[in-house]
Parts: C-alpha cells; sequence; structure tokens
C-alpha cells in the first residue's frame, strides 16, 4: 500500500489490559485504523493487529443516531400495506 497523509486529530487510550489495548481514535478519511493498530505495536517493539473496529462516526453521521435495519423494514412494510 502507498503511504498517504492522514491527519489524527485524537488518539484516547481507554484500557489496558494484559495483552490487549483498547483505543478510540478520531482521524481523516484515508486513515487504515487497522494499520494504525499495527504501527502502534511497532512503536511498543511488539507485534499486534486489531480484534474489534466500530465506526463510530463518519462525516456528520454518529453511530448513536442509527437505527437498526430491521426498523428500517418494518416501518417501510407498514407504510406500504
Amino acid at each position: 500500500r502507498e503511504a498517504v497523509t492522514v491527519k489524527i486529530k485524537e488518539l484516547l487510550l481507554l484500557s489496558l489490559f494484559d495483552h490487549s489495548i483498547k483505543f478510540r481514535v478520531k482521524c481523516s478519511k484515508g486513515t487504515y485504523v487497522r494499520q494504525l493498530g499495527a504501527d502502534i505495536a511497532e512503536k511498543l517493539d511488539t507485534v499486534g493487529h486489531l480484534t474489534d473496529l466500530t465506526r463510530t462516526t463518519v462525516g456528520e453521521y454518529k453511530l448513536e443516531d442509527c437505527v437498526e435495519f430491521a426498523q428500517v423494514e418494518e416501518q417501510w412494510m407498514s407504510t406500504v400495506i
């Protein structure tokens, strides 16, 4: 992968337990967060990979404002019938 310039606006360590860390990152588009995890591990002179990734914000859209697909389907069906 060709290197691109990205902006890390915030990197917050949420927890550190055994051989796992949990962090939250606010970053610019084009950031490969899985690669960021591997890069952090490398800087700590170890190896690592992401086991979970949750995108909580995309542009103006936030995870807490989302609805489940089943809700959309149910509402759509009730308006069609």
